[in-house]
């Protein structure tokens, strides 16, 4: 008879039970013979009630079966007080919940609710489950999205203080004081896939639990331990041999999709893994090392031999797979149907394309198909929580959010303890919100009061707390490390065991952020002194690095002109090139460690416009003065002109700013430059640099206002040669990089000042000059901004209701010519209008034409690109309801 919701008046009173006990006690269950000794006072439980598990049904065919809440008995004893276990089994050893192998009992060990039992499932073949084995396979959560804990868990969240009653509920044994029998369901049996197991002394102290090694022993592996692949009867993230509908990609044939976990663990005292922020205060298996584990997908050719034998390396933005515009493909984080192949641009070439996750950001809730990674908290050395300072800028672009999670759990819930506060404009003077007008409603979500009181759309909220229980977010540097270095591998247990000769990494914005540190940490040289990636393709990342390796990380955060400035994203170095900060006198460069090791990659940093206005994105390719610097034999930099940071947006549509987002779509570059990165390796140099430079007179400088301690300064009009449009505000606002004071432990990863205080010293950036119509002189000028029929930007300004005249973040403009001269003159408009610049359309698709075979003729674009833009030339231009020009066709 199974225990849900409709049977708990059926349930019984749960006893407790104080019998003195000093024996050797044989428990028996179902044939199974256990010796527990039990050599003290059995102590009465500290709590009894149910826990919520929410449990799907098994099925033949592999089709995903909703989950059904049940309630099964719980009952918590405090810490010490529980010794009836010799060991326990852990398959999750990201998170805190054991299984004991015989009795199938699971235990959640929890710092706050002490040691927490519950009974087995028992299926309709009287069959026993451990709780814990189920969360693990995907067949049973802790919450109604069905998704598994990727941390540890606070089992007083979950726990329900109220007794059960009925019949059939399980009982606690007296002599043991756990649970006989268990809760029967009328499922049939799980298919569960036999893990390695991690046999853990939950009741031992933190010493014993961790070996003084300073040493790895031989026989033990470090890196990439194992890999579970998902059949593709997984319900949640199934494999498909083949994928794609089994459609073939030019001699590579059909490809096959590889979806699973992959196990790694690391020796805290090797010195690739030194570097790494609290790795030494994480918990450690018996062998002294430290677990964890992360999601990965792969698309490889069914027959390998018929690929090219190279690994395209997506590194994830906050889980999801952002290469679908590059690979002209779409399937969004799980591409699948022969539809979502497209164009196909890397499979037709045969790449084995790769994911996996590293972002310890990424919610543990949601869509199951965000790549996630499963990390361990740091502790003090007497295993209690560490806190430190925290910090929250907060914005919601609507009228109707009610809430706000934090990035870590709070160590007090008492809003005298923290401190809110609001202000309209990032220049506005901050206003304090009364501990009295906000709450904490849980250990890390706070709402305003009273309760479903909504936060202002568009205002700053800043919060400063005590969080707690950082997890260690560096380990996500030395996954990647070990990952691609096991794809790389001939180890039978890798699916593309001795096929890959070459590994590329390709990045879209946070990731190649990720991508800077990677390789400024030494990450490019893997356990066994190889080079980790020959080729590193960042796109959108600047000079900026990702703040990953620091207590209390927030690797989501991302600064713009009006957002996150002061998080930990940019300290000095920005550049490959070796350079001395003037102020600390510190030396350093990206290439600096992996020059030391040889395992420096090719590496091409290709820039949008909008990097120069909200990351000082020139940093990456000047000195602190702001010169201009010689570029490192392995580097390139590239600024695609007149692009906004991400995708290209829609024709037409402002969004929340004041001018059309920008249409220039960089794509077609990228996959030239892609190309050209993957020749450089054969030998072939790529095309040279093209960035602003002084020695052109294509760079202008930014400066230093009032407001520059938060991160902002102008750019003059003039010296850009900004044109005056109607209905088109320039401020000139960009984002000026600062020094901040985050504290006197900065250097080892602890932050210690949130926020941090700027210095007052500021390194110069700059942006490129525009010609006559506003576009950019400097870089590569697709045929947009070759051949333009509007103005583009990489900045815009925020619209009236949303932070009117703030910076409008990632989002560039695009702002039309006028339609004919009459329109022009009437506007006072200098930039010519489209009838004057071109006459007729011919001429128009002509100039298009020259413009993207000229590229072609430098390796800036492929061949298909190139007719593309041709093909796309013959398409009547619209402009629909734009703030100076109306509505017109061409």
């Amino acid at each position: 008879m199974m225990i849900n919701d409709n049977q708990e008046k059926e349930m019984f009173q749960l006893k407790s039970y104080t019998q003195h006990v000093s024996s050797i006690f044989l428990f028996i269950y179902k044939g199974i013979h256990r010796l527990i000794r039990i050599d003290h006072k059995p102590e009465r439980p500290k709590n009894i009630g149910y826990m919520n598990i929410y449990i799907r049904k098994p099925s033949r065919d592999g089709s995903r079966q909703p989950f059904k809440r049940f309630r099964f008995p719980t009952v918590c004893y405090k810490r010490h007080h529980f010794r009836k276990f010799d060991s326990l089994v852990n398959i999750m050893p990201w998170n805190n919940i054991y299984f004991d192998r015989r009795s199938q009992q699971t235990i959640i060990y929890s710092l706050k609710g002490g040691v927490c039992i519950l009974p087995p499932l028992i299926n309709v073949h009287d069959q026993l489950f451990s709780v814990a084995e189920l969360i693990a396979f995907g067949y049973a959560s802790l919450t109604r999205t069905g998704v598994r804990p990727i941390r540890r868990i606070d089992v007083t969240y979950y726990f329900q203080s109220r007794q059960l009653t009925g019949p059939n509920v399980p009982q606690i044994n007296g002599l043991t004081g756990v649970f006989d029998g268990g809760v029967r369901t009328g499922y049939g049996s799980f298919p569960l896939l036999k893990q390695p197991e991690t046999h853990m002394d939950i009741y031992s102290t933190k010493t014993d639990r961790l070996p003084d090694m300073t040493k790895t022993p031989k026989s033990v592996s470090t890196g990439i331990t194992r890999i579970v692949i998902n059949p593709s009867t997984n319900t949640i993230a199934p494999s498909g041999n083949p994928t794609f509908e089994g459609i073939t990609f030019g001699t590579a044939g059909a490809y096959e999709k590889l979806r699973g976990i992959a196990y790694g663990q690391l020796d805290p005292y090797d010195k690739h893994n030194s570097m790494i922020t609290d790795l030494k205060l994480a918990p450690r298996n018996k062998v002294g090392m430290v677990e964890y584990s992360m999601d990965f997908y792969i698309l490889k050719p069914v027959d390998l031999t018929n690929g090219n034998h190279k690994l395209f390396f997506e590194v994830n933005n906050r889980g999801t797979k952002l290469f679908g515009q590059f690979d002209q493909s779409s399937g969004g984080n799980n591409p699948t149907n022969a539809s979502d192949a497209g164009q196909a641009f890397l499979m037709n070439q045969g790449y084995t394309i790769a994911w996996y996750g590293w972002d310890p950001s990424v919610s543990p809730i949601g869509n199951p198909d965000l790549l996630r990674i499963y990390l361990p908290n740091a502790t003090n050395p007497d295993g209690s929580p560490i806190t430190g300072p925290g910090y929250e800028y907060i914005v919601f672009d609507n009228p109707t959010t009610t809430s706000y999670i934090t990035s870590y759990s709070t160590s007090s819930t008492d809003t005298t303890k923290a401190k809110l506060t609001v202000k309209d404009h990032l220049t506005d003077r901050p206003k304090t919100i009364s501990s009295t007008d906000w709450m904490w409603t849980s250990d890390n979500t706070i709402s305003l009061l009273p309760l479903n009181t909504t936060f202002k759309q568009s205002s700053i909220y800043e919060l400063v707390y005590t969080a707690k229980d950082p997890y260690v977010a560096g380990i996500g540097f030395a996954a990647t490390r070990d990952f691609v270095s096991f794809l790389r591998s001939s180890r039978t247990d890798n699916p593309l065991a001795s096929d890959i000769t070459r590994a590329l990494s390709w990045s879209l914005s946070q990731p190649a952020r990720y991508m800077n540190d990677f390789i400024w940490l030494g990450f490019n040289e893997n356990l066994e002194r190889e080079q980790v990636f020959d080729g590193v393709f960042n796109w959108i990342g600047a000079g900026d690095g990702i703040g990953l390796n620091y207590r209390f990380a927030q690797s989501g955060r991302t600064e713009r002109n009006r957002q996150n400035h002061l998080y930990p994203e940019a300290p000095f170095p920005f550049s490959y090139t070796t350079l001395t900060d003037f102020g600390t006198h510190k030396t350093d460069g990206r290439n600096i460690q992996c020059s030391k090791t040889n395992t420096c990659p090719k590496i091409m940093n290709v820039i949008s416009s909008n990097e120069y206005w909200v990351k000082a994105g020139s940093l990456v390719h000047s000195d602190l003065a702001g010169n201009d610097i010689t570029d490192p034999s392995n580097v390139r930099n590239y600024l695609i002109s007149g692009t906004q940071h991400g995708f290209a947006s829609s024709a037409n549509s402002p969004g929340i700013c004041q001018q059309f987002g920008n249409v220039v779509d960089a794509n077609p570059a990228l996959r030239a430059l892609y190309i050209a990165l993957d020749q450089w390796i054969d030998g072939i140099e790529p095309p040279a640099s093209m960035v602003p430079r002084h020695a052109d007179r294509t760079a202008v400088f930014s400066n230093i206002t009032n407001n520059s301690p938060l991160g902002i300064g102008v750019v003059s009009q003039t010296l850009l040669n900004w044109p005056t449009i109607s209905n088109v505000l320039y401020t000139g606002l960009i984002t000026v990089r600062n020094r901040f004071d985050f504290g006197p432990q900065f250097s080892n990863g602890i932050i210690s000042i949130t926020p941090p205080k700027s210095v007052g010293i500021y390194y110069p950036s700059f942006v490129s000059k525009l010609e006559i119509d506003g576009n950019e002189l400097a870089g590569i000028r697709l045929p947009p901004v070759a051949v333009p029929v509007a103005t583009h930007t990489g900045w815009n300004l925020r619209s009236a209701a949303f932070g009117a005249n703030d910076g409008c973040e990632a989002a560039g403009s695009t702002v039309p010519f006028a339609l004919d001269k009459t329109t022009r003159n009437a506007k006072g408009d200098r930039r010519l209008s489209l009838t004057e610049r071109y006459n007729t359309r011919s001429q128009y698709e002509a100039a298009v034409a020259a413009a993207a075979n000229a590229l072609a003729s430098k390796r800036l674009l492929l061949p298909a690109d190139v007719q593309a833009y041709i093909t796309a030339s013959k398409q009547p231009i619209q402009v629909i309801n734009n703030p100076t020009y109306g509505n017109y066709t061409w």
